[in-house]
């Protein structure tokens, strides 16, 4: 809140956010697929497996890529059930999918948000660091004034599954620290405020309720937590996503309640 004085008295008045949403055309020019190729990608394995084979071939150091394609693969066959559902109901999105079969088939929804984590993980945005918008996006986040501060007026939504810009921005957030004359402490509940609770599922904190200063929640839920050692960003980003993502049938997918935010 800011108090004014309006003719001698004390006036209370809300500040304003600066609210910035991002849909599925954010993460295009960081190679995530959208719109009809994802869409493809889900519903055919012919075209899972292509795609697949491209990211394998780039991203894996992995001794065995042929093994570890064929396992991948697999993953999407295992799925074949829901796959079978979402292709022929003709539907444009896993969340309309997902919309309708949230009650009385969940372990549908589930199995094609699985399905989703595989092909979303198995490409690595860093290796073309320098084509995604999210760079230049993140810098204008940041105080002109303080450059180590994040803007205080700003809310970023995204409806976005990936946690590239969360890896992104918490990155530029600790690097900027490491250089200032009053750095910041990072600590459990700004990793949480960073990631939109994203990072550590132990930490428990109350990030979300905090909404002075800089916001950034992801109403859809998320791929991954950072800080997750076997599937977390140093994985996704740094090593080799590839063979750690034949585990993601075993993991639910992630989803984040916000209540009176």
């Amino acid at each position: 809140m800011i108090r004014l004085m309006v003719n001698g008295s004390n006036k209370h008045v809300r500040k304003l956010k600066h609210v910035i949403f991002l849909g599925a055309g954010a993460s295009f020019t960081s190679g995530y697929p959208i719109g009809q190729e994802l869409r493809l990608q889900m519903s055919s394995q012919e075209h899972f497996s292509e795609e697949l084979k491209k990211h394998i071939q780039l991203n894996t150091y992995a001794p065995d890529i042929n093994s570890v394609f064929v396992k991948c693969v697999k993953r999407f066959a295992d799925f074949k059930d829901s796959v079978e559902l979402f292709r022929h109901g003709g539907f444009a999105t896993v969340d309309e999918f997902s919309k309708l079969a949230s009650v009385a088939n969940q372990e549908h929804v589930q199995n094609m948000k699985r399905l989703m984590r595989i092909s979303l993980a198995a490409h690595n945005p860093e290796k073309k660091f320098h084509e995604s918008d999210y760079y230049p996006f993140i810098q204008r986040l940041f105080r002109e004034d303080k450059l180590e501060e994040l803007r205080s007026e700003i809310t970023v939504i995204t409806y976005n599954y990936d946690c590239y810009l969360d890896f992104l921005l918490l990155e530029a957030f600790r690097h900027r620290q490491r250089i200032s004359d009053h750095p910041h402490e990072i600590n459990g509940y700004l990793c949480a405020k960073l990631t939109s609770g994203f990072f550590d599922p132990a930490e428990k904190n109350d990030w979300a309720s905090q909404t002075e200063g800089f916001n950034y929640f992801k109403l859809h839920g998320s791929i991954a937590y950072g800080n997750d050692g076997h599937f977390g960003h140093d994985t996704l980003f740094r090593k080799d996503a590839v063979t750690n993502i034949l585990e993601t049938r075993k993991i639910g997918f992630i989803h984040q309640v916000f209540v009176d935010v």
